[in-house]
């Protein structure tokens, strides 16, 4: 979901930038000539966005955590051929479709006439339902994202190894029936650290067969492999059994020999750490590999770590931990953790961004030069526009298309605006009171609001 949506922003952001600069044709000049002189002044400064935003995403290609892989290049290649229409296919539509430009007189076609006509009045008669429509739309996409507590859980990232291989191969049917009647594809790792460099004693050797045979009793899991794995194949190929021995002195001497079978076997070097003899690993492959499976089984491992009791190594500290099991975590979470960072910045910058969007069209629309004893009062300090103002009037003497019909910089008219002191910063305040007057600065407390000042 998160690839489609940012490439459609990022896309539709462009086309609005190309569109702005075709739409402002000078008189006598062919609509042929002006889009080619409309694509040369833009393909410089959307190409350049375009190859920073296509490395940014290429960039996380390097994650080991395959949802952020993904994402990172099936985005990058999006936005790649979003660049490729926008220079191709879409000049090729704004010719076809014969796009009104700012030229008095030229009409766009029959159909986008008669569809422009009646528009508003569909709209206008049916406001009632499509608003309603457009609210219903709106909560069944809330509920998709966060889910209902107890009932829907909330949308996750696909991260099932299978879902990204294609269904008519055969290795795919082969890993179906291997998951169906061999064993899961789920694998966790129970690390424990050791206070000291114990990793081969016996008795921390005890203490970790005993974990092992608690893990494998709980019914979610397949397998479990660790440091004495090796030691019951060796004593079950001897004819002694699947089990180590309980009697201390029997097991000690079953594990005496592990520091020679760890130079022997480069197998066995993934379950104790040699570099310091601290760090023992239990990998555990198990059923039900979604985050609820995760959790059930991390809980079962903590509850066989601490029925070891007294005879848990001392001060040891056990972690389950795996990358499957941060891909669960990230694939659960990241959805939910967009939508409610994205939800985050509209509360706290979209009425300061609308106030900006309002001065801007007023200005630019010449409403404020046509009514120049018309006042405004733009609370939150008038957005953003007055802390970087003086970028509106290096664009109206820059560009054609940002000069428009107004006869005076942009700030001319930023004089006829109130400004508030809702601002919360104190250097803010004293820039406003600077640049455009005490005499146009008001009190303001954003009250009853929770963010009044």
């Amino acid at each position: 979901m998160l690839v489609p949506l940012t490439v459609l922003v990022t896309t539709l952001a462009t086309l609005v930038y190309l569109q702005s600069r075709f739409v402002d044709r000078p008189p006598g000049t062919p609509v042929a000539v002006h889009q080619l002189a409309a694509l040369r002044n833009k393909v410089l400064p959307v190409t350049a966005s375009t190859v920073a935003a296509v490395l940014g995403f290429a960039a996380l290609s390097v994650s080991r955590v395959r949802p952020i892989r993904e994402l990172g290049i099936w985005t990058a290649l999006g936005l790649a051929i979003s660049w490729l229409v926008a220079f191709t296919l879409f000049p090729a539509l704004q010719l076809a479709l014969r796009t009104p430009t700012g030229t008095t007189g030229v009409a766009g076609g029959r159909v986008y006439g008669r569809l422009a006509a009646a528009l508003p009045a569909f709209t206008f008669r049916h406001r009632r339902a499509l608003v309603t429509t457009a609210l219903l739309l709106c909560a069944a996409g809330a509920v998709a994202l966060f889910g209902i507590p107890g009932r829907l859980r909330p949308m996750p990232v696909a991260v099932d190894s299978l879902t990204y291989i294609d269904p008519s191969l055969p290795l795919r049917s082969d890993l179906v029936w291997f998951r169906t009647n061999v064993a899961d594809l789920n694998v966790a790792h129970v690390w424990i650290h050791l206070p000291r460099p114990a990793g081969t004693d016996p008795e921390v050797l005890h203490a970790v067969d005993r974990l092992q045979s608690a893990i494998e009793a709980v019914p979610s899991v397949i397998a479990v492999l660790g440091p004495t794995t090796f030691l019951r194949l060796r004593r079950y190929f001897a004819g002694g059994g699947e089990r180590l021995p309980e009697d201390p002195a029997q097991f000690a001497r079953a594990a005496a020999d592990l520091e020679q079978m760890l130079l022997a076997e480069p197998g066995l070097r993934g379950y104790v750490d040699v570099n310091g003899f601290r760090d023992l690993n239990v990998t555990v492959l198990f059923w039900q590999g979604d985050v609820e499976g995760y959790a059930a089984l991390s809980r079962n491992i903590a509850r066989a770590w601490d029925g070891l009791g007294a005879k848990a190594p001392a001060g040891a500290r056990m972690r389950v931990v795996g990358e499957s099991l941060l891909e669960v975590k990230v694939g659960a979470s990241l959805v939910p953790t967009l939508a409610q960072s994205f939800a985050i910045t509209v509360t706290t910058n979209a009425l300061t961004l609308d106030t900006t969007l309002a001065l801007h069209n007023l200005i630019f629309s010449g409403t404020l030069a046509r009514f120049p004893d018309l006042k405004l009062m733009a609370v939150h300090g008038g957005g953003y526009l007055p802390g970087y103002s003086g970028r509106i009037d290096h664009a109206w003497g820059a560009r054609q298309d940002s000069h428009g019909d107004l006869p005076l910089p942009p700030t001319t008219y930023l004089r006829q605006v109130y400004l508030d002191t809702v601002v919360f910063t104190y250097h803010q305040l004293a820039y406003l009171i600077d640049v455009f007057g005490p005499d146009r600065i008001v009190m303001g407390t954003d009250y009853p609001f929770d963010m009044a000042e």
